[in-house]
C-alpha cells in the first residue's frame, strides 16, 4: 500500500495544503501554535479561559501556513508517513552587477559560511552575537545575491542612520538612502538601489518600492513586532530572498515561531562562547567595587554600561556621575533622546551611561 500524496504549494506568503488526510489536520493545528506574550491573568479572555492562549499558524479551512514554515511542515509530514510534492510559485529577483567596495577586513570563516547559507536556502534567520559582524555578513549577502532592489528594515532611528553611513561607504556607486525619520521615499523611485528604513515607516502602507523590492533584510528580528515581518513580507511580493538578522539567543521551543513563519528557519548560528574562543571577541570583564566612585574611576576612558537596581540609588550618585560627565537615562526619559545618548556612546562622544 502506497502512501498518501500531499501538495505543498509555496507562494511568496502562504503555502497551501492539498490532500492532507482529516486525521492529520488537528495534529498540524497543535503543531504550528504558540502561546501567546498576552495569555496571562490579566488579559480576561485568557483569565476567563474563553481563549487557550495559544495562537494558531495553520489555518484548517483554507488549509494553510506561512511559508516560512514550508521546511517544519515537510518534516513533519514525512514523519506522519505521507509523500510531499512540493510546487513553487515564487518570485524571481531581478539582478544587477554592484560594483562593491570591500571591506576593511575580509570575513571571517563564520561570516563566509553565513553568507554562503543565506545565499543557498534564499529564506531564514541568521543567529550572530553582538559584534559577531552581522552587518558585514548583510553586506557581503547584498553583493552576492545581486538584487536589483534591496529593502533592509532596522528597528529604530539610531540604527537607521548607523546602518545607513556604514552601507554608503562599502556601495560608494549605488543608490543607497534613507527612509524615515524625516526622510522620505523619493517620489519617483530609483530604478534599483538599497533602502535602508524604519519598521515604522516601511509598514505603514504599501508602497511601489516595497512592492518591487527583490531582497528583503529584517535585523534585529527579535526586537521587532512579529506584525513587522508579517506586514513587511506581505508588502514585499517581488522578494525572492527573505534573510532576518538576529543577535539573540535563538530558543528551541516553539517561542520563535511567528518568526520563523515569516521570515523562515534558522539557517546560520554561531554562540558568544564560539567567538570568543576563536579570538573574534573579547570575553567580559567583572569587578567588584566597594564604593561607586571606585568603579567609576577604573572605568575611565572604557566605554561602559552602568547598571542600577533603583533611580533612587542613581539618584544618591547624580554628583559623582556629574562630576565624571556620565549622563543618566531612565525608562522616563524620551525614546529620541535616549538614542541619542547611545549613539554619542557608540561614536565616543561620551564614555558611559
Amino acid at each position: 500500500m502506497t502512501n498518501p500524496t500531499v501538495k505543498l504549494i509555496v507562494n511568496h506568503l502562504k503555502t497551501h495544503i492539498e490532500g492532507l488526510p482529516l486525521k492529520f489536520h488537528e495534529e498540524l493545528k497543535v503543531a504550528l501554535r504558540y502561546l501567546a506574550p498576552n495569555a496571562t491573568e490579566y488579559n480576561p479572555a485568557y483569565a476567563n479561559k474563553w481563549w487557550d492562549g495559544f495562537n494558531y499558524l495553520y489555518d484548517p479551512h483554507t488549509c494553510s501556513f506561512p511559508s516560512g514554515l514550508y521546511h517544519r511542515v515537510k518534516a513533519l509530514l514525512q514523519n506522519w508517513g505521507l509523500d510531499v510534492q512540493t510546487i513553487r510559485n515564487l518570485p524571481v529577483a531581478e539582478c544587477v552587477e554592484r560594483r562593491y567596495y570591500a571591506p576593511p577586513f575580509e570575513l571571517r570563516d563564520y561570516q563566509l559560511r553565513a553568507v554562503a547559507q543565506a545565499v543557498s536556502q534564499q529564506r531564514g534567520i541568521i543567529s550572530i552575537p553582538t559584534g559577531g559582524g552581522k552587518t558585514e555578513v548583510a553586506q557581503a549577502l547584498v553583493d552576492r545575491l545581486k538584487a536589483k532592489r534591496v529593502s533592509i528594515i532596522v528597528p529604530s532611528r539610531a540604527i537607521l542612520d548607523q546602518t545607513y553611513e556604514r552601507f554608503k561607504k562599502v556601495f560608494p556607486h549605488e543608490n543607497v538612502f534613507r527612509w524615515g525619520d524625516g526622510h522620505k521615499l523619493p517620489i519617483k523611485p530609483y530604478e534599483n538601489g538599497i533602502c535602508i528604513a524604519t519598521a515604522q515607516s516601511a509598514c505603514r502602507r504599501p508602497t511601489e518600492w516595497m512592492a518591487s523590492t527583490n531582497l528583503l533584510i529584517i535585523d534585529e528580528a527579535h526586537h521587532q513586532a512579529a506584525s513587522t515581518f508579517q506586514t513587511a513580507t506581505s508588502y514585499c511580493t517581488s522578494a525572492a530572498s527573505i534573510i532576518g538578522f538576529t543577535a539573540t539567543e535563538f530558543r528551541e521551543a516553539n517561542d520563535d515561531l511567528e518568526l520563523e513563519a515569516w521570515c523562515g528557519p534558522l539557517i546560520f548560528k554561531v554562540k558568544y562562547d564560539d567567538l570568543i574562543t576563536q579570538g573574534c571577541l573579547v570575553p567580559p570583564e567583572f569587578k567588584k567595587v566597594h564604593t561607586a566612585e571606585q568603579g567609576i574611576v577604573q572605568l575611565q576612558g572604557r566605554r561602559s554600561l552602568i547598571f542600577s537596581e533603583t533611580i533612587e540609588a542613581l539618584n544618591q550618585h547624580k554628583h559623582l556621575f556629574d562630576q565624571y560627565n556620565i549622563p543618566i537615562a531612565t525608562g522616563a526619559m524620551k525614546t529620541a533622546d535616549r538614542e541619542k545618548l547611545l549613539t554619542k556612546l557608540d561614536t565616543g562622544a561620551i564614555s558611559a551611561i
